[in-house]
């Protein structure tokens, strides 16, 4: 059985991950599986799109739970990984922090295929081959490994990933927290590259062609609290014009205004009206400084109107 991209969860959030997961393990095997999640905390997100990760966890879930005929449990978590030096069974390409996702089987699960021969040289476990190459090939392209470990009761499969760049432990609470980005962008193809490195970051993204739509989705949505808008968007509302209604009518969403225009003089004017302005062409680490400053301004706006009305009373 193959996995499916869940369009829906468009965020590197691990706990909201794992989640996914186990919602996708349970509604294929339903009671016959238990499936534990354990509390990831405050564990970053990786380098990479979240829903990659779903869909090679799912992989390698799918194939242990094929092996229990006799049902069993299986156990999903994330946990920290700093690497100062290679440690056996990983071959890190560099020191640094690591996301370690991790699938481990009680000894229930190693049915037939754990008692057969091993694949890739590795020790036998109930983790099919062809997942196992997936994930391998998939840890390897973003810089991690693959860990397999059967000397467990059952069998551990974890897979190490770099954490993404600005999305460590000091980073502010809504990095990986349940922040929806609105995304306005009339070119189809922008619009979806924009939101799947958005959602890499660790936000949830809705995606918009116009300022029409952009508007309808704020007021039927409350929870967005940032709006990444290009500024020319065809016929219609600009940029510029949808951040003034949305500061008139929505005055606690954030606001990032996009261009490819060098022409536009418009750093200095974004700046007055408290917006950020992100040049095109970017990069996923500008959008991500991009995001966190305007998140950050409108957090700190908010305080200083509390602040002011404390005194004011």
């Amino acid at each position: 059985m193959s996995a499916t991209r869940h369009q829906a969860s468009g965020s590197g959030n691990p706990a909201r991950l794992l989640d996914n997961v186990a919602q996708t393990l349970k509604n294929t095997y339903g009671t016959m599986v238990e499936i534990v999640v354990r509390d990831p905390g405050r564990v970053p997100c990786a380098e990479t799109d979240a829903w990659r990760v779903e869909r090679v966890l799912i992989e390698l879930a799918l194939s242990a739970c094929g092996g229990m005929s006799s049902g069993g449990s299986l156990e999903l978590f994330a946990r920290i990984h700093r690497a100062t030096q290679a440690i056996p069974a990983v071959v890190l390409r560099a020191p640094g922090d690591y996301v370690v996702f991790g699938i481990r089987c009680d000894a229930a699960a190693t049915g037939p295929r754990a008692r057969g021969p091993a694949s890739h040289g590795r020790t036998a476990c109930p983790f099919g081959p062809a997942g196992l190459r997936v994930a391998e090939a998939f840890c390897g392209a973003c810089g991690g490994d693959l860990r397999l470990n059967t000397n467990v009761a059952g069998a551990l499969a974890e897979l190490f990933l770099p954490v993404a760049v600005g999305a460590g432990s000091e980073n502010p609470q809504w990095l990986a927290g349940d922040s929806v980005v609105l995304v306005v962008e009339d070119d189809s193809i922008v619009r979806n590259v924009a939101a799947c490195l958005i959602r890499s970051l660790g936000y949830r993204a809705l995606t918009v062609g116009n300022a029409e739509e952009a508007l309808e989705a704020l007021a039927g949505d409350g929870r967005i609290t940032l709006v990444f808008t290009d500024i020319v968007l065809g016929a219609g509302m600009n940029g510029v014009q949808l951040a003034a209604e949305v500061r008139k009518s929505w005055p606690h969403v954030a606001m990032v205004l996009t261009t490819g225009y060098d022409n536009l003089d418009l750093d200095g004017a974004m700046q007055g009206d408290g917006y950020t302005l992100l040049r095109k062409p970017y990069l996923r680490k500008d959008i991500g400084a991009a995001l966190d400053g305007a998140l950050t301004r409108l957090q700190a706006d908010a305080a200083c109107m509390r602040s002011g009305q404390e005194r004011g009373r």
